[in-house]
């Protein structure tokens, strides 16, 4: 870890232990603490062994503002105390693969809609991202009286999608090549802290190869996923020539 983002993670540790002694050492009545968990299920439901996750963060924002980092317990738990005339939002990444992915500069002060997670480019073309998985709590302020506390559960899914390309009977339309190549379109290459597409738009060409059918495929690849009313559209190259594209349906199928 680099000196500067070491000092700026001892600093956001320093910052969170100061806020939880301030909460403690004075008047209890306006203290709210949270105790908050992480797990990760499948799009299904199905609980992830949170261990099978990597890179796992916890951020933490304060009336939409960045606050710090969150440390976890020996016991797994994200625990903290604050002031109850706050809102606060938690938001938790796991997969942030440095390979294939950029985040914003985040300081302190920092508003949550600007802190942002970004796919590299090679060769002009956006990386096959990690399996990103995202979560976010939000608490608002409150009004009640004596101290309160927050249990939840921040629970991580699959922000990314995955897809496979096969076209049949290529080589018998188009003749044979050894140029055929896919490119992909039609998804954002950003999402902000609050889940949301942003940034420009990405364009990816997949590793892709003949199968011994002849079949013309490209293997399973992350791509951000496409907006509400967007359709991702693969076209088919022959050198540097588009000879076919297809949009995605309602289903999501080509």
């Amino acid at each position: 870890m680099s000196l500067p983002r070491l000092y700026h993670y001892i600093l956001s540790i320093c910052l969170l232990c100061c806020i939880v002694s301030s909460c403690i050492k004075e008047d209890m009545e306006g203290c709210r603490h949270f105790a908050l968990t992480v797990k990760a299920v499948s799009a299904d439901g199905e609980d992830i062994n949170i261990d099978s996750l990597h890179s796992l963060s916890v951020f933490m924002f304060k009336d939409n503002a960045f606050l710090g980092m969150l440390p976890a317990g020996s016991d797994g738990l994200y625990q903290l105390g604050y002031d109850k005339d706050a809102s606060f939002t938690f938001v938790a990444w796991a997969n942030l693969n440095a390979d294939s992915l950029n985040m914003s500069k985040i300081s302190v002060g920092t508003k949550i809609e600007d802190a942002l997670v970004q796919l590299k480019q090679d060769g002009g073309y956006n990386l096959s991202c990690s399996d990103l998985f995202y979560a976010r709590k939000d608490f608002l302020a409150t009004r009640s009286s004596g101290a309160q506390e927050d249990t939840a559960a921040l629970v991580l899914k699959r922000t990314v999608s995955s897809l496979t390309i096969t076209t049949k009977h290529l080589e018998q339309y188009f003749g044979k090549s050894s140029s055929y190549r896919y490119e992909v379109r039609g998804t954002k290459n950003t999402l902000n802290f609050l889940g949301e597409l942003t940034g420009d738009n990405a364009s990816y060409s997949p590793i892709s190869y003949f199968e011994t059918s002849r079949n013309f495929i490209a293997p399973a690849f992350h791509v951000f996923p496409s907006g509400d009313n967007d359709q991702i559209s693969v076209d088919i190259y022959r050198g540097d020539t588009r000879i076919f594209t297809a949009n995605t349906d309602t289903h999501g199928l080509l």
